[in-house]
Parts: structure tokens; C-alpha cells; sequence
């Protein structure tokens, strides 16, 4: 088997060395490494309140990705940690060693690391993490430390050899690249720096390895992939520590930096997906670094015993956990006392001027929507203010549909799709029924963001087969206000359904205020 060494590879090979994370577009070598790094007074005065503070370099030079450096160095002032970015040139000439605690090297292109840091470069990062440094490699910065690295069949024999062990990637059965989605990974809960771990976590997966060590390599395995389709990749150690010289360091293969549930990460990248039911992968990261440092592992703020079990008046009512009428059980998360419904609650929801009982929209004091039922003549309408498509459909071979609160035409909440999929539709579909009526009217408004010829917005309606009344096809469209489009339906009409194609992370479809009408 012959074996290629990624910085001599063709072109073609070191770009699918990019490890998983995310798209280049947008982001140059310049612009990376010259990225302020929040690292000044504010985040000093964090970490003097830690006695376990640390100074860690981050590399910002060609290939990386800046969700993942924007979101760990977030995740770094929040842990109380300062930072700084650097470049290829501070590694090539040895400049970590005695200036740094820690360096991390994000998610991005593993090749283009590679091709940016010489073997002196190598070698200083060895002599860094041999003397005490700490490493900390998410995706292609795990991909980097490999001595070989697999990916989709090509062998690539990776300079650095920190990890003496191979680096299998992408595994298709979790997303084929270069899709990403949320995977479960089972903590090992017999490890020191899982103390605080539940037994599963939800993680964000985009094209990332399992690490198969080689004879004599011991690792220590802080989570393993659930792949039962695969089971080369089932059980295989996804996350993993190693002790390298007098230093340590962990190899990431998911992207915990990313907080999918949270904004404080300062991405939103993968804002349409969730972190499951432990909202944060932060926790995760806090141990991490904890153990890479060779420091008591602590627990990160906010991760402690649910609110109802933690002998803590949370919501300052005077009723303590499961005393508290917030309180369903012992697991709740949220002491807060319980809402009523919008119709008992002594509010105006809809500013209508009527308040709960009184108002029309209220039908028992149970009904949590205050919103006047339709005039008469309505057939269907939806401005998604119930924050749901509970009314629709939702299909198609693309990422779905969902509600959000950033646009909207009207209201609080529209509908939106986006990045699909390339060649991927995505559809929401609702049936209505127009017997009675001789005229019959539909009415929406909708916003394309960034469509172009490689995408696209259809509206159809079901009239013993679907009928297109809007198409946008290979045509292009980037609205900057919401459009309102009418049309005169069938009252024979049954269906309408609004379909949406987009690849790129900024393309989009909103839609809102749907409303059909007859007469």
C-alpha cells in the first residue's frame, strides 16, 4: 500500500483533507490571522478570578475556520482562559514554548496546515506539547496531530506524528460529506474527566474521524461514536486524550466549540439544530480542558443539579425545589412558576382591547390563544404565531422547514428553509377546504435571500394534480423586505404547498402571512 504525504499530495487530495468544518467562502488567510483577539482588560479580569487561568495561542493562519475560532475562544474567556491568535509564521519560528499554556488548532482544512507549517513548524508544536503544553485539536486540528490520515480511502501520511495512529473520516452512515447534523456519542463514564458527564451526548458532526491507535499508542478515550451501520466506526473512539512527552493532548473529532442552542458562542452556524437535552456541549469542553492541563477536573457554571433538586430558591418566590409550584419533579431544570394559559392570564395577548374570557378569541380559560378566530370567509390562514408548523406538512429530501423569529413580514414568527441542500427540496404542505365558495383567493408573503440559478422557490396548489403558480427555477432572486403575491385559486383546490432549494449557508426562503379566502 503505498502511502502519500499530505504537504506533497496533489491538489485535488489536500483539499479533501479539509477536516469537516465548515465552508472556506469568506474567509482568508489574512483576514484569519488578523482577527482581534478578545484577549484584553475584559477577559484578563475574568481570568484573575480564576486560579487556574491559562494563556493559549490559537491558530489563525491559512484553512481555518472561523466559527470554530470565534466559538472556542468565546468558550476560552468564558472558562476565564486569555488568548491570542497566531500565525504560521510564530510556529515555523518556535515562538510558542515558554509564551503559552495551551494551543488550540481549530476546525478546517487539515492539508492547508500542512502546507502552512514547515517541519521546523512541526517540530516546535512537539517541543511545545513535550515540555507541558497543552493541545487541543477540533476536526482538522485532530486530523493535523494524526500520523495518517484516512479520508474516503486515500491514504495520507501526515507530518507531525504526535498520535501515533490512523484518522478514519468522513463516516457516511452519520452524514455523507460535506452535510452536517447532530450524532450521539457515548461518554465514558469511567474516565476521570467524565465525572460530570451524562452517559450520551448529542454532538455536531461535519465530516470528522474515529482514531484508531496503533501498537504501543495508549489513549484515553473520552467519547465514542454510535454508528450501528458501521461497524468499523460503532463503538470507535470519536474524542481521545493522550499524554505526549510532559504535555498532554486531546483530539476532538465532533464540534462541542459550537453551541447550536446558544448564542453565546457568537456563531450561528447550525442555529437550525439542537444540542438535545443537555443544551450545551460547553460542559463537555470545561472538563477537557481541565484534564489537558493536568488540573482538578471541575464542573462548568450552570451544569450542577437540576433547579428542582439543588436546595436552591431559584425564582426568589420563597419555595424551595419540589415545594415550589414550578416544579414538576426532582429533574425539572426551571423553578420558574408556570405561565397561565393567555386567557386567564389578565393580559391583552392580542391587543385587541379585550382581556381573557371577554375577548372572542377566548373559548375557556384553558385556551392558550387569545387571537380573534378568522372573519368570516377565511378558509386558511397562518402568520406562524402559534411558533410551529403544527398546520403543515412538512417533507422532502432537504434539511426542513422550521419556524423562526428573526423575519417576519408581520407578527413575531415566520416560516424559513434554509441551506436545504444541493438539488434537495423542502417542502411545507396544507390542506384547505373551499366547497361553498365561487371565488377562492390565495395570499402570501415571502423573502429568497441569495437565491440564484442553482436554486429554487416553487408555490403550487393541488387540483387533482399539482399546479405551479409561482416558480422561480434557474432564475435568480435576493429580496431585502418581504414580497406579498396573490393569486385566484379553484374552489375545486384542495392543496397548496411552498417548496424551497438552497445549498449555500446565506440562502434562504421566509414565508408569512398565508391566507386563503373565499367569497
Amino acid at each position: 500500500m503505498r502511502r502519500r504525504r499530505g504537504v506533497g499530495a496533489t491538489l485535488g487530495v489536500v483539499l479533501t483533507a479539509w477536516a469537516c468544518s465548515g465552508e472556506p467562502a469568506g474567509l482568508s488567510p489574512s483576514s484569519a490571522e488578523m482577527a482581534p483577539a478578545p484577549s484584553g482588560p475584559a477577559a484578563a479580569v475574568v481570568a484573575a478570578e480564576s486560579e487556574y487561568a491559562r494563556h493559549w495561542a490559537v491558530y489563525t493562519g491559512s484553512g481555518t475556520w472561523e466559527p470554530s475560532i470565534l466559538a472556542f475562544t468565546n468558550f476560552l474567556t468564558w472558562k476565564g482562559h486569555t488568548w491570542e491568535a497566531v500565525g504560521k509564521n510564530q510556529i515555523n519560528r518556535g515562538k510558542l514554548v515558554g509564551r503559552y499554556d495551551g494551543l488550540f488548532m481549530p476546525g478546517g482544512w487539515a492539508g492547508n496546515y500542512n502546507q502552512s507549517l514547515t517541519a521546523s513548524g512541526d517540530q516546535h508544536i512537539r517541543d511545545f506539547i513535550s515540555s507541558g503544553g497543552a493541545y487541543i485539536g477540533m476536526s482538522a486540528g485532530a486530523f493535523y496531530l494524526c500520523d495518517v490520515t484516512i479520508w474516503e480511502g486515500d491514504y495520507l501520511d501526515y507530518p507531525s506524528d504526535v498520535f501515533d495512529g490512523d484518522c478514519i473520516g468522513p463516516i457516511e452512515e452519520i452524514a455523507p460529506w460535506p452535510e452536517y447534523v447532530m450524532t450521539p456519542m457515548d461518554m465514558n463514564l469511567e474516565f476521570e474527566a467524565n465525572v460530570f458527564e451524562p452517559a450520551r451526548r448529542d454532538v455536531l458532526y461535519y465530516g470528522e474521524p474515529y482514531f484508531v491507535p496503533h501498537e504501543g499508542q495508549v489513549i484515553e478515550t473520552f467519547a465514542s461514536w454510535v454508528v450501528p451501520t458501521n461497524p468499523a466506526a460503532d463503538g470507535a473512539p470519536g474524542v481521545i486524550g493522550i499524554d505526549y512527552g510532559a504535555g498532554r493532548a486531546v483530539l476532538v473529532g465532533p464540534h462541542p466549540e459550537i453551541e447550536e442552542d446558544d448564542d453565546r458562542d457568537g456563531t450561528d452556524f447550525g442555529s437550525e439544530l439542537s444540542d438535545g437535552p443537555d443544551g450545551s456541549d460547553w460542559p463537555m469542553l470545561w472538563t477537557m480542558v481541565d484534564w489537558v492541563f493536568k488540573q482538578p477536573i471541575t464542573r462548568a457554571p450552570g451544569s450542577g443539579p437540576p433547579a428542582c433538586s439543588d436546595g436552591v430558591d431559584n425564582d426568589s418566590d420563597g419555595l424551595v425545589d419540589l415545594a415550589d409550584p414550578g416544579c414538576a419533579d426532582a429533574a425539572d431544570t426551571d423553578e420558574a412558576d408556570p405561565v397561565p394559559p393567555a386567557c386567564s392570564d389578565g393580559v391583552d395577548n392580542d391587543s385587541d382591547g379585550w382581556v381573557d374570557l371577554a375577548d372572542p378569541g377566548c373559548s375557556d380559560p384553558a385556551d392558550e390563544d387569545e387571537t380573534d378566530p378568522p372573519p368570516p370567509g377565511s378558509i386558511f390562514a397562518d402568520g406562524f404565531e402559534s411558533g410551529s408548523l403544527a398546520e403543515w406538512s412538512v417533507y422532502g429530501s432537504g434539511r426542513r422547514w422550521s419556524v423562526v423569529s428573526e423575519n417576519a413580514a408581520e407578527g413575531l414568527y415566520s416560516a424559513r428553509a434554509k441551506r436545504t441542500g444541493s438539488g434537495k427540496d423542502s417542502f411545507i404542505e396544507a390542506s384547505f377546504d373551499a366547497v361553498g365558495f365561487s371565488s377562492v383567493q390565495l395570499t402570501y408573503r415571502r423573502m429568497l435571500v441569495g437565491l440564484d440559478a442553482a436554486d429554487d422557490w416553487e408555490v403550487q396548489v393541488f387540483d387533482g394534480s399539482w399546479i405551479s403558480l409561482e416558480h422561480l427555477g434557474t432564475g435568480r432572486e435576493d429580496n431585502s423586505d418581504f414580497q406579498t403575491r396573490t393569486f385566484t385559486l379553484s374552489p375545486s383546490a384542495t392543496a397548496v404547498r411552498f417548496k424551497c432549494e438552497t445549498g449555500a449557508v446565506s440562502e434562504m426562503c421566509y414565508l408569512d402571512d398565508v391566507r386563503i379566502s373565499g367569497s
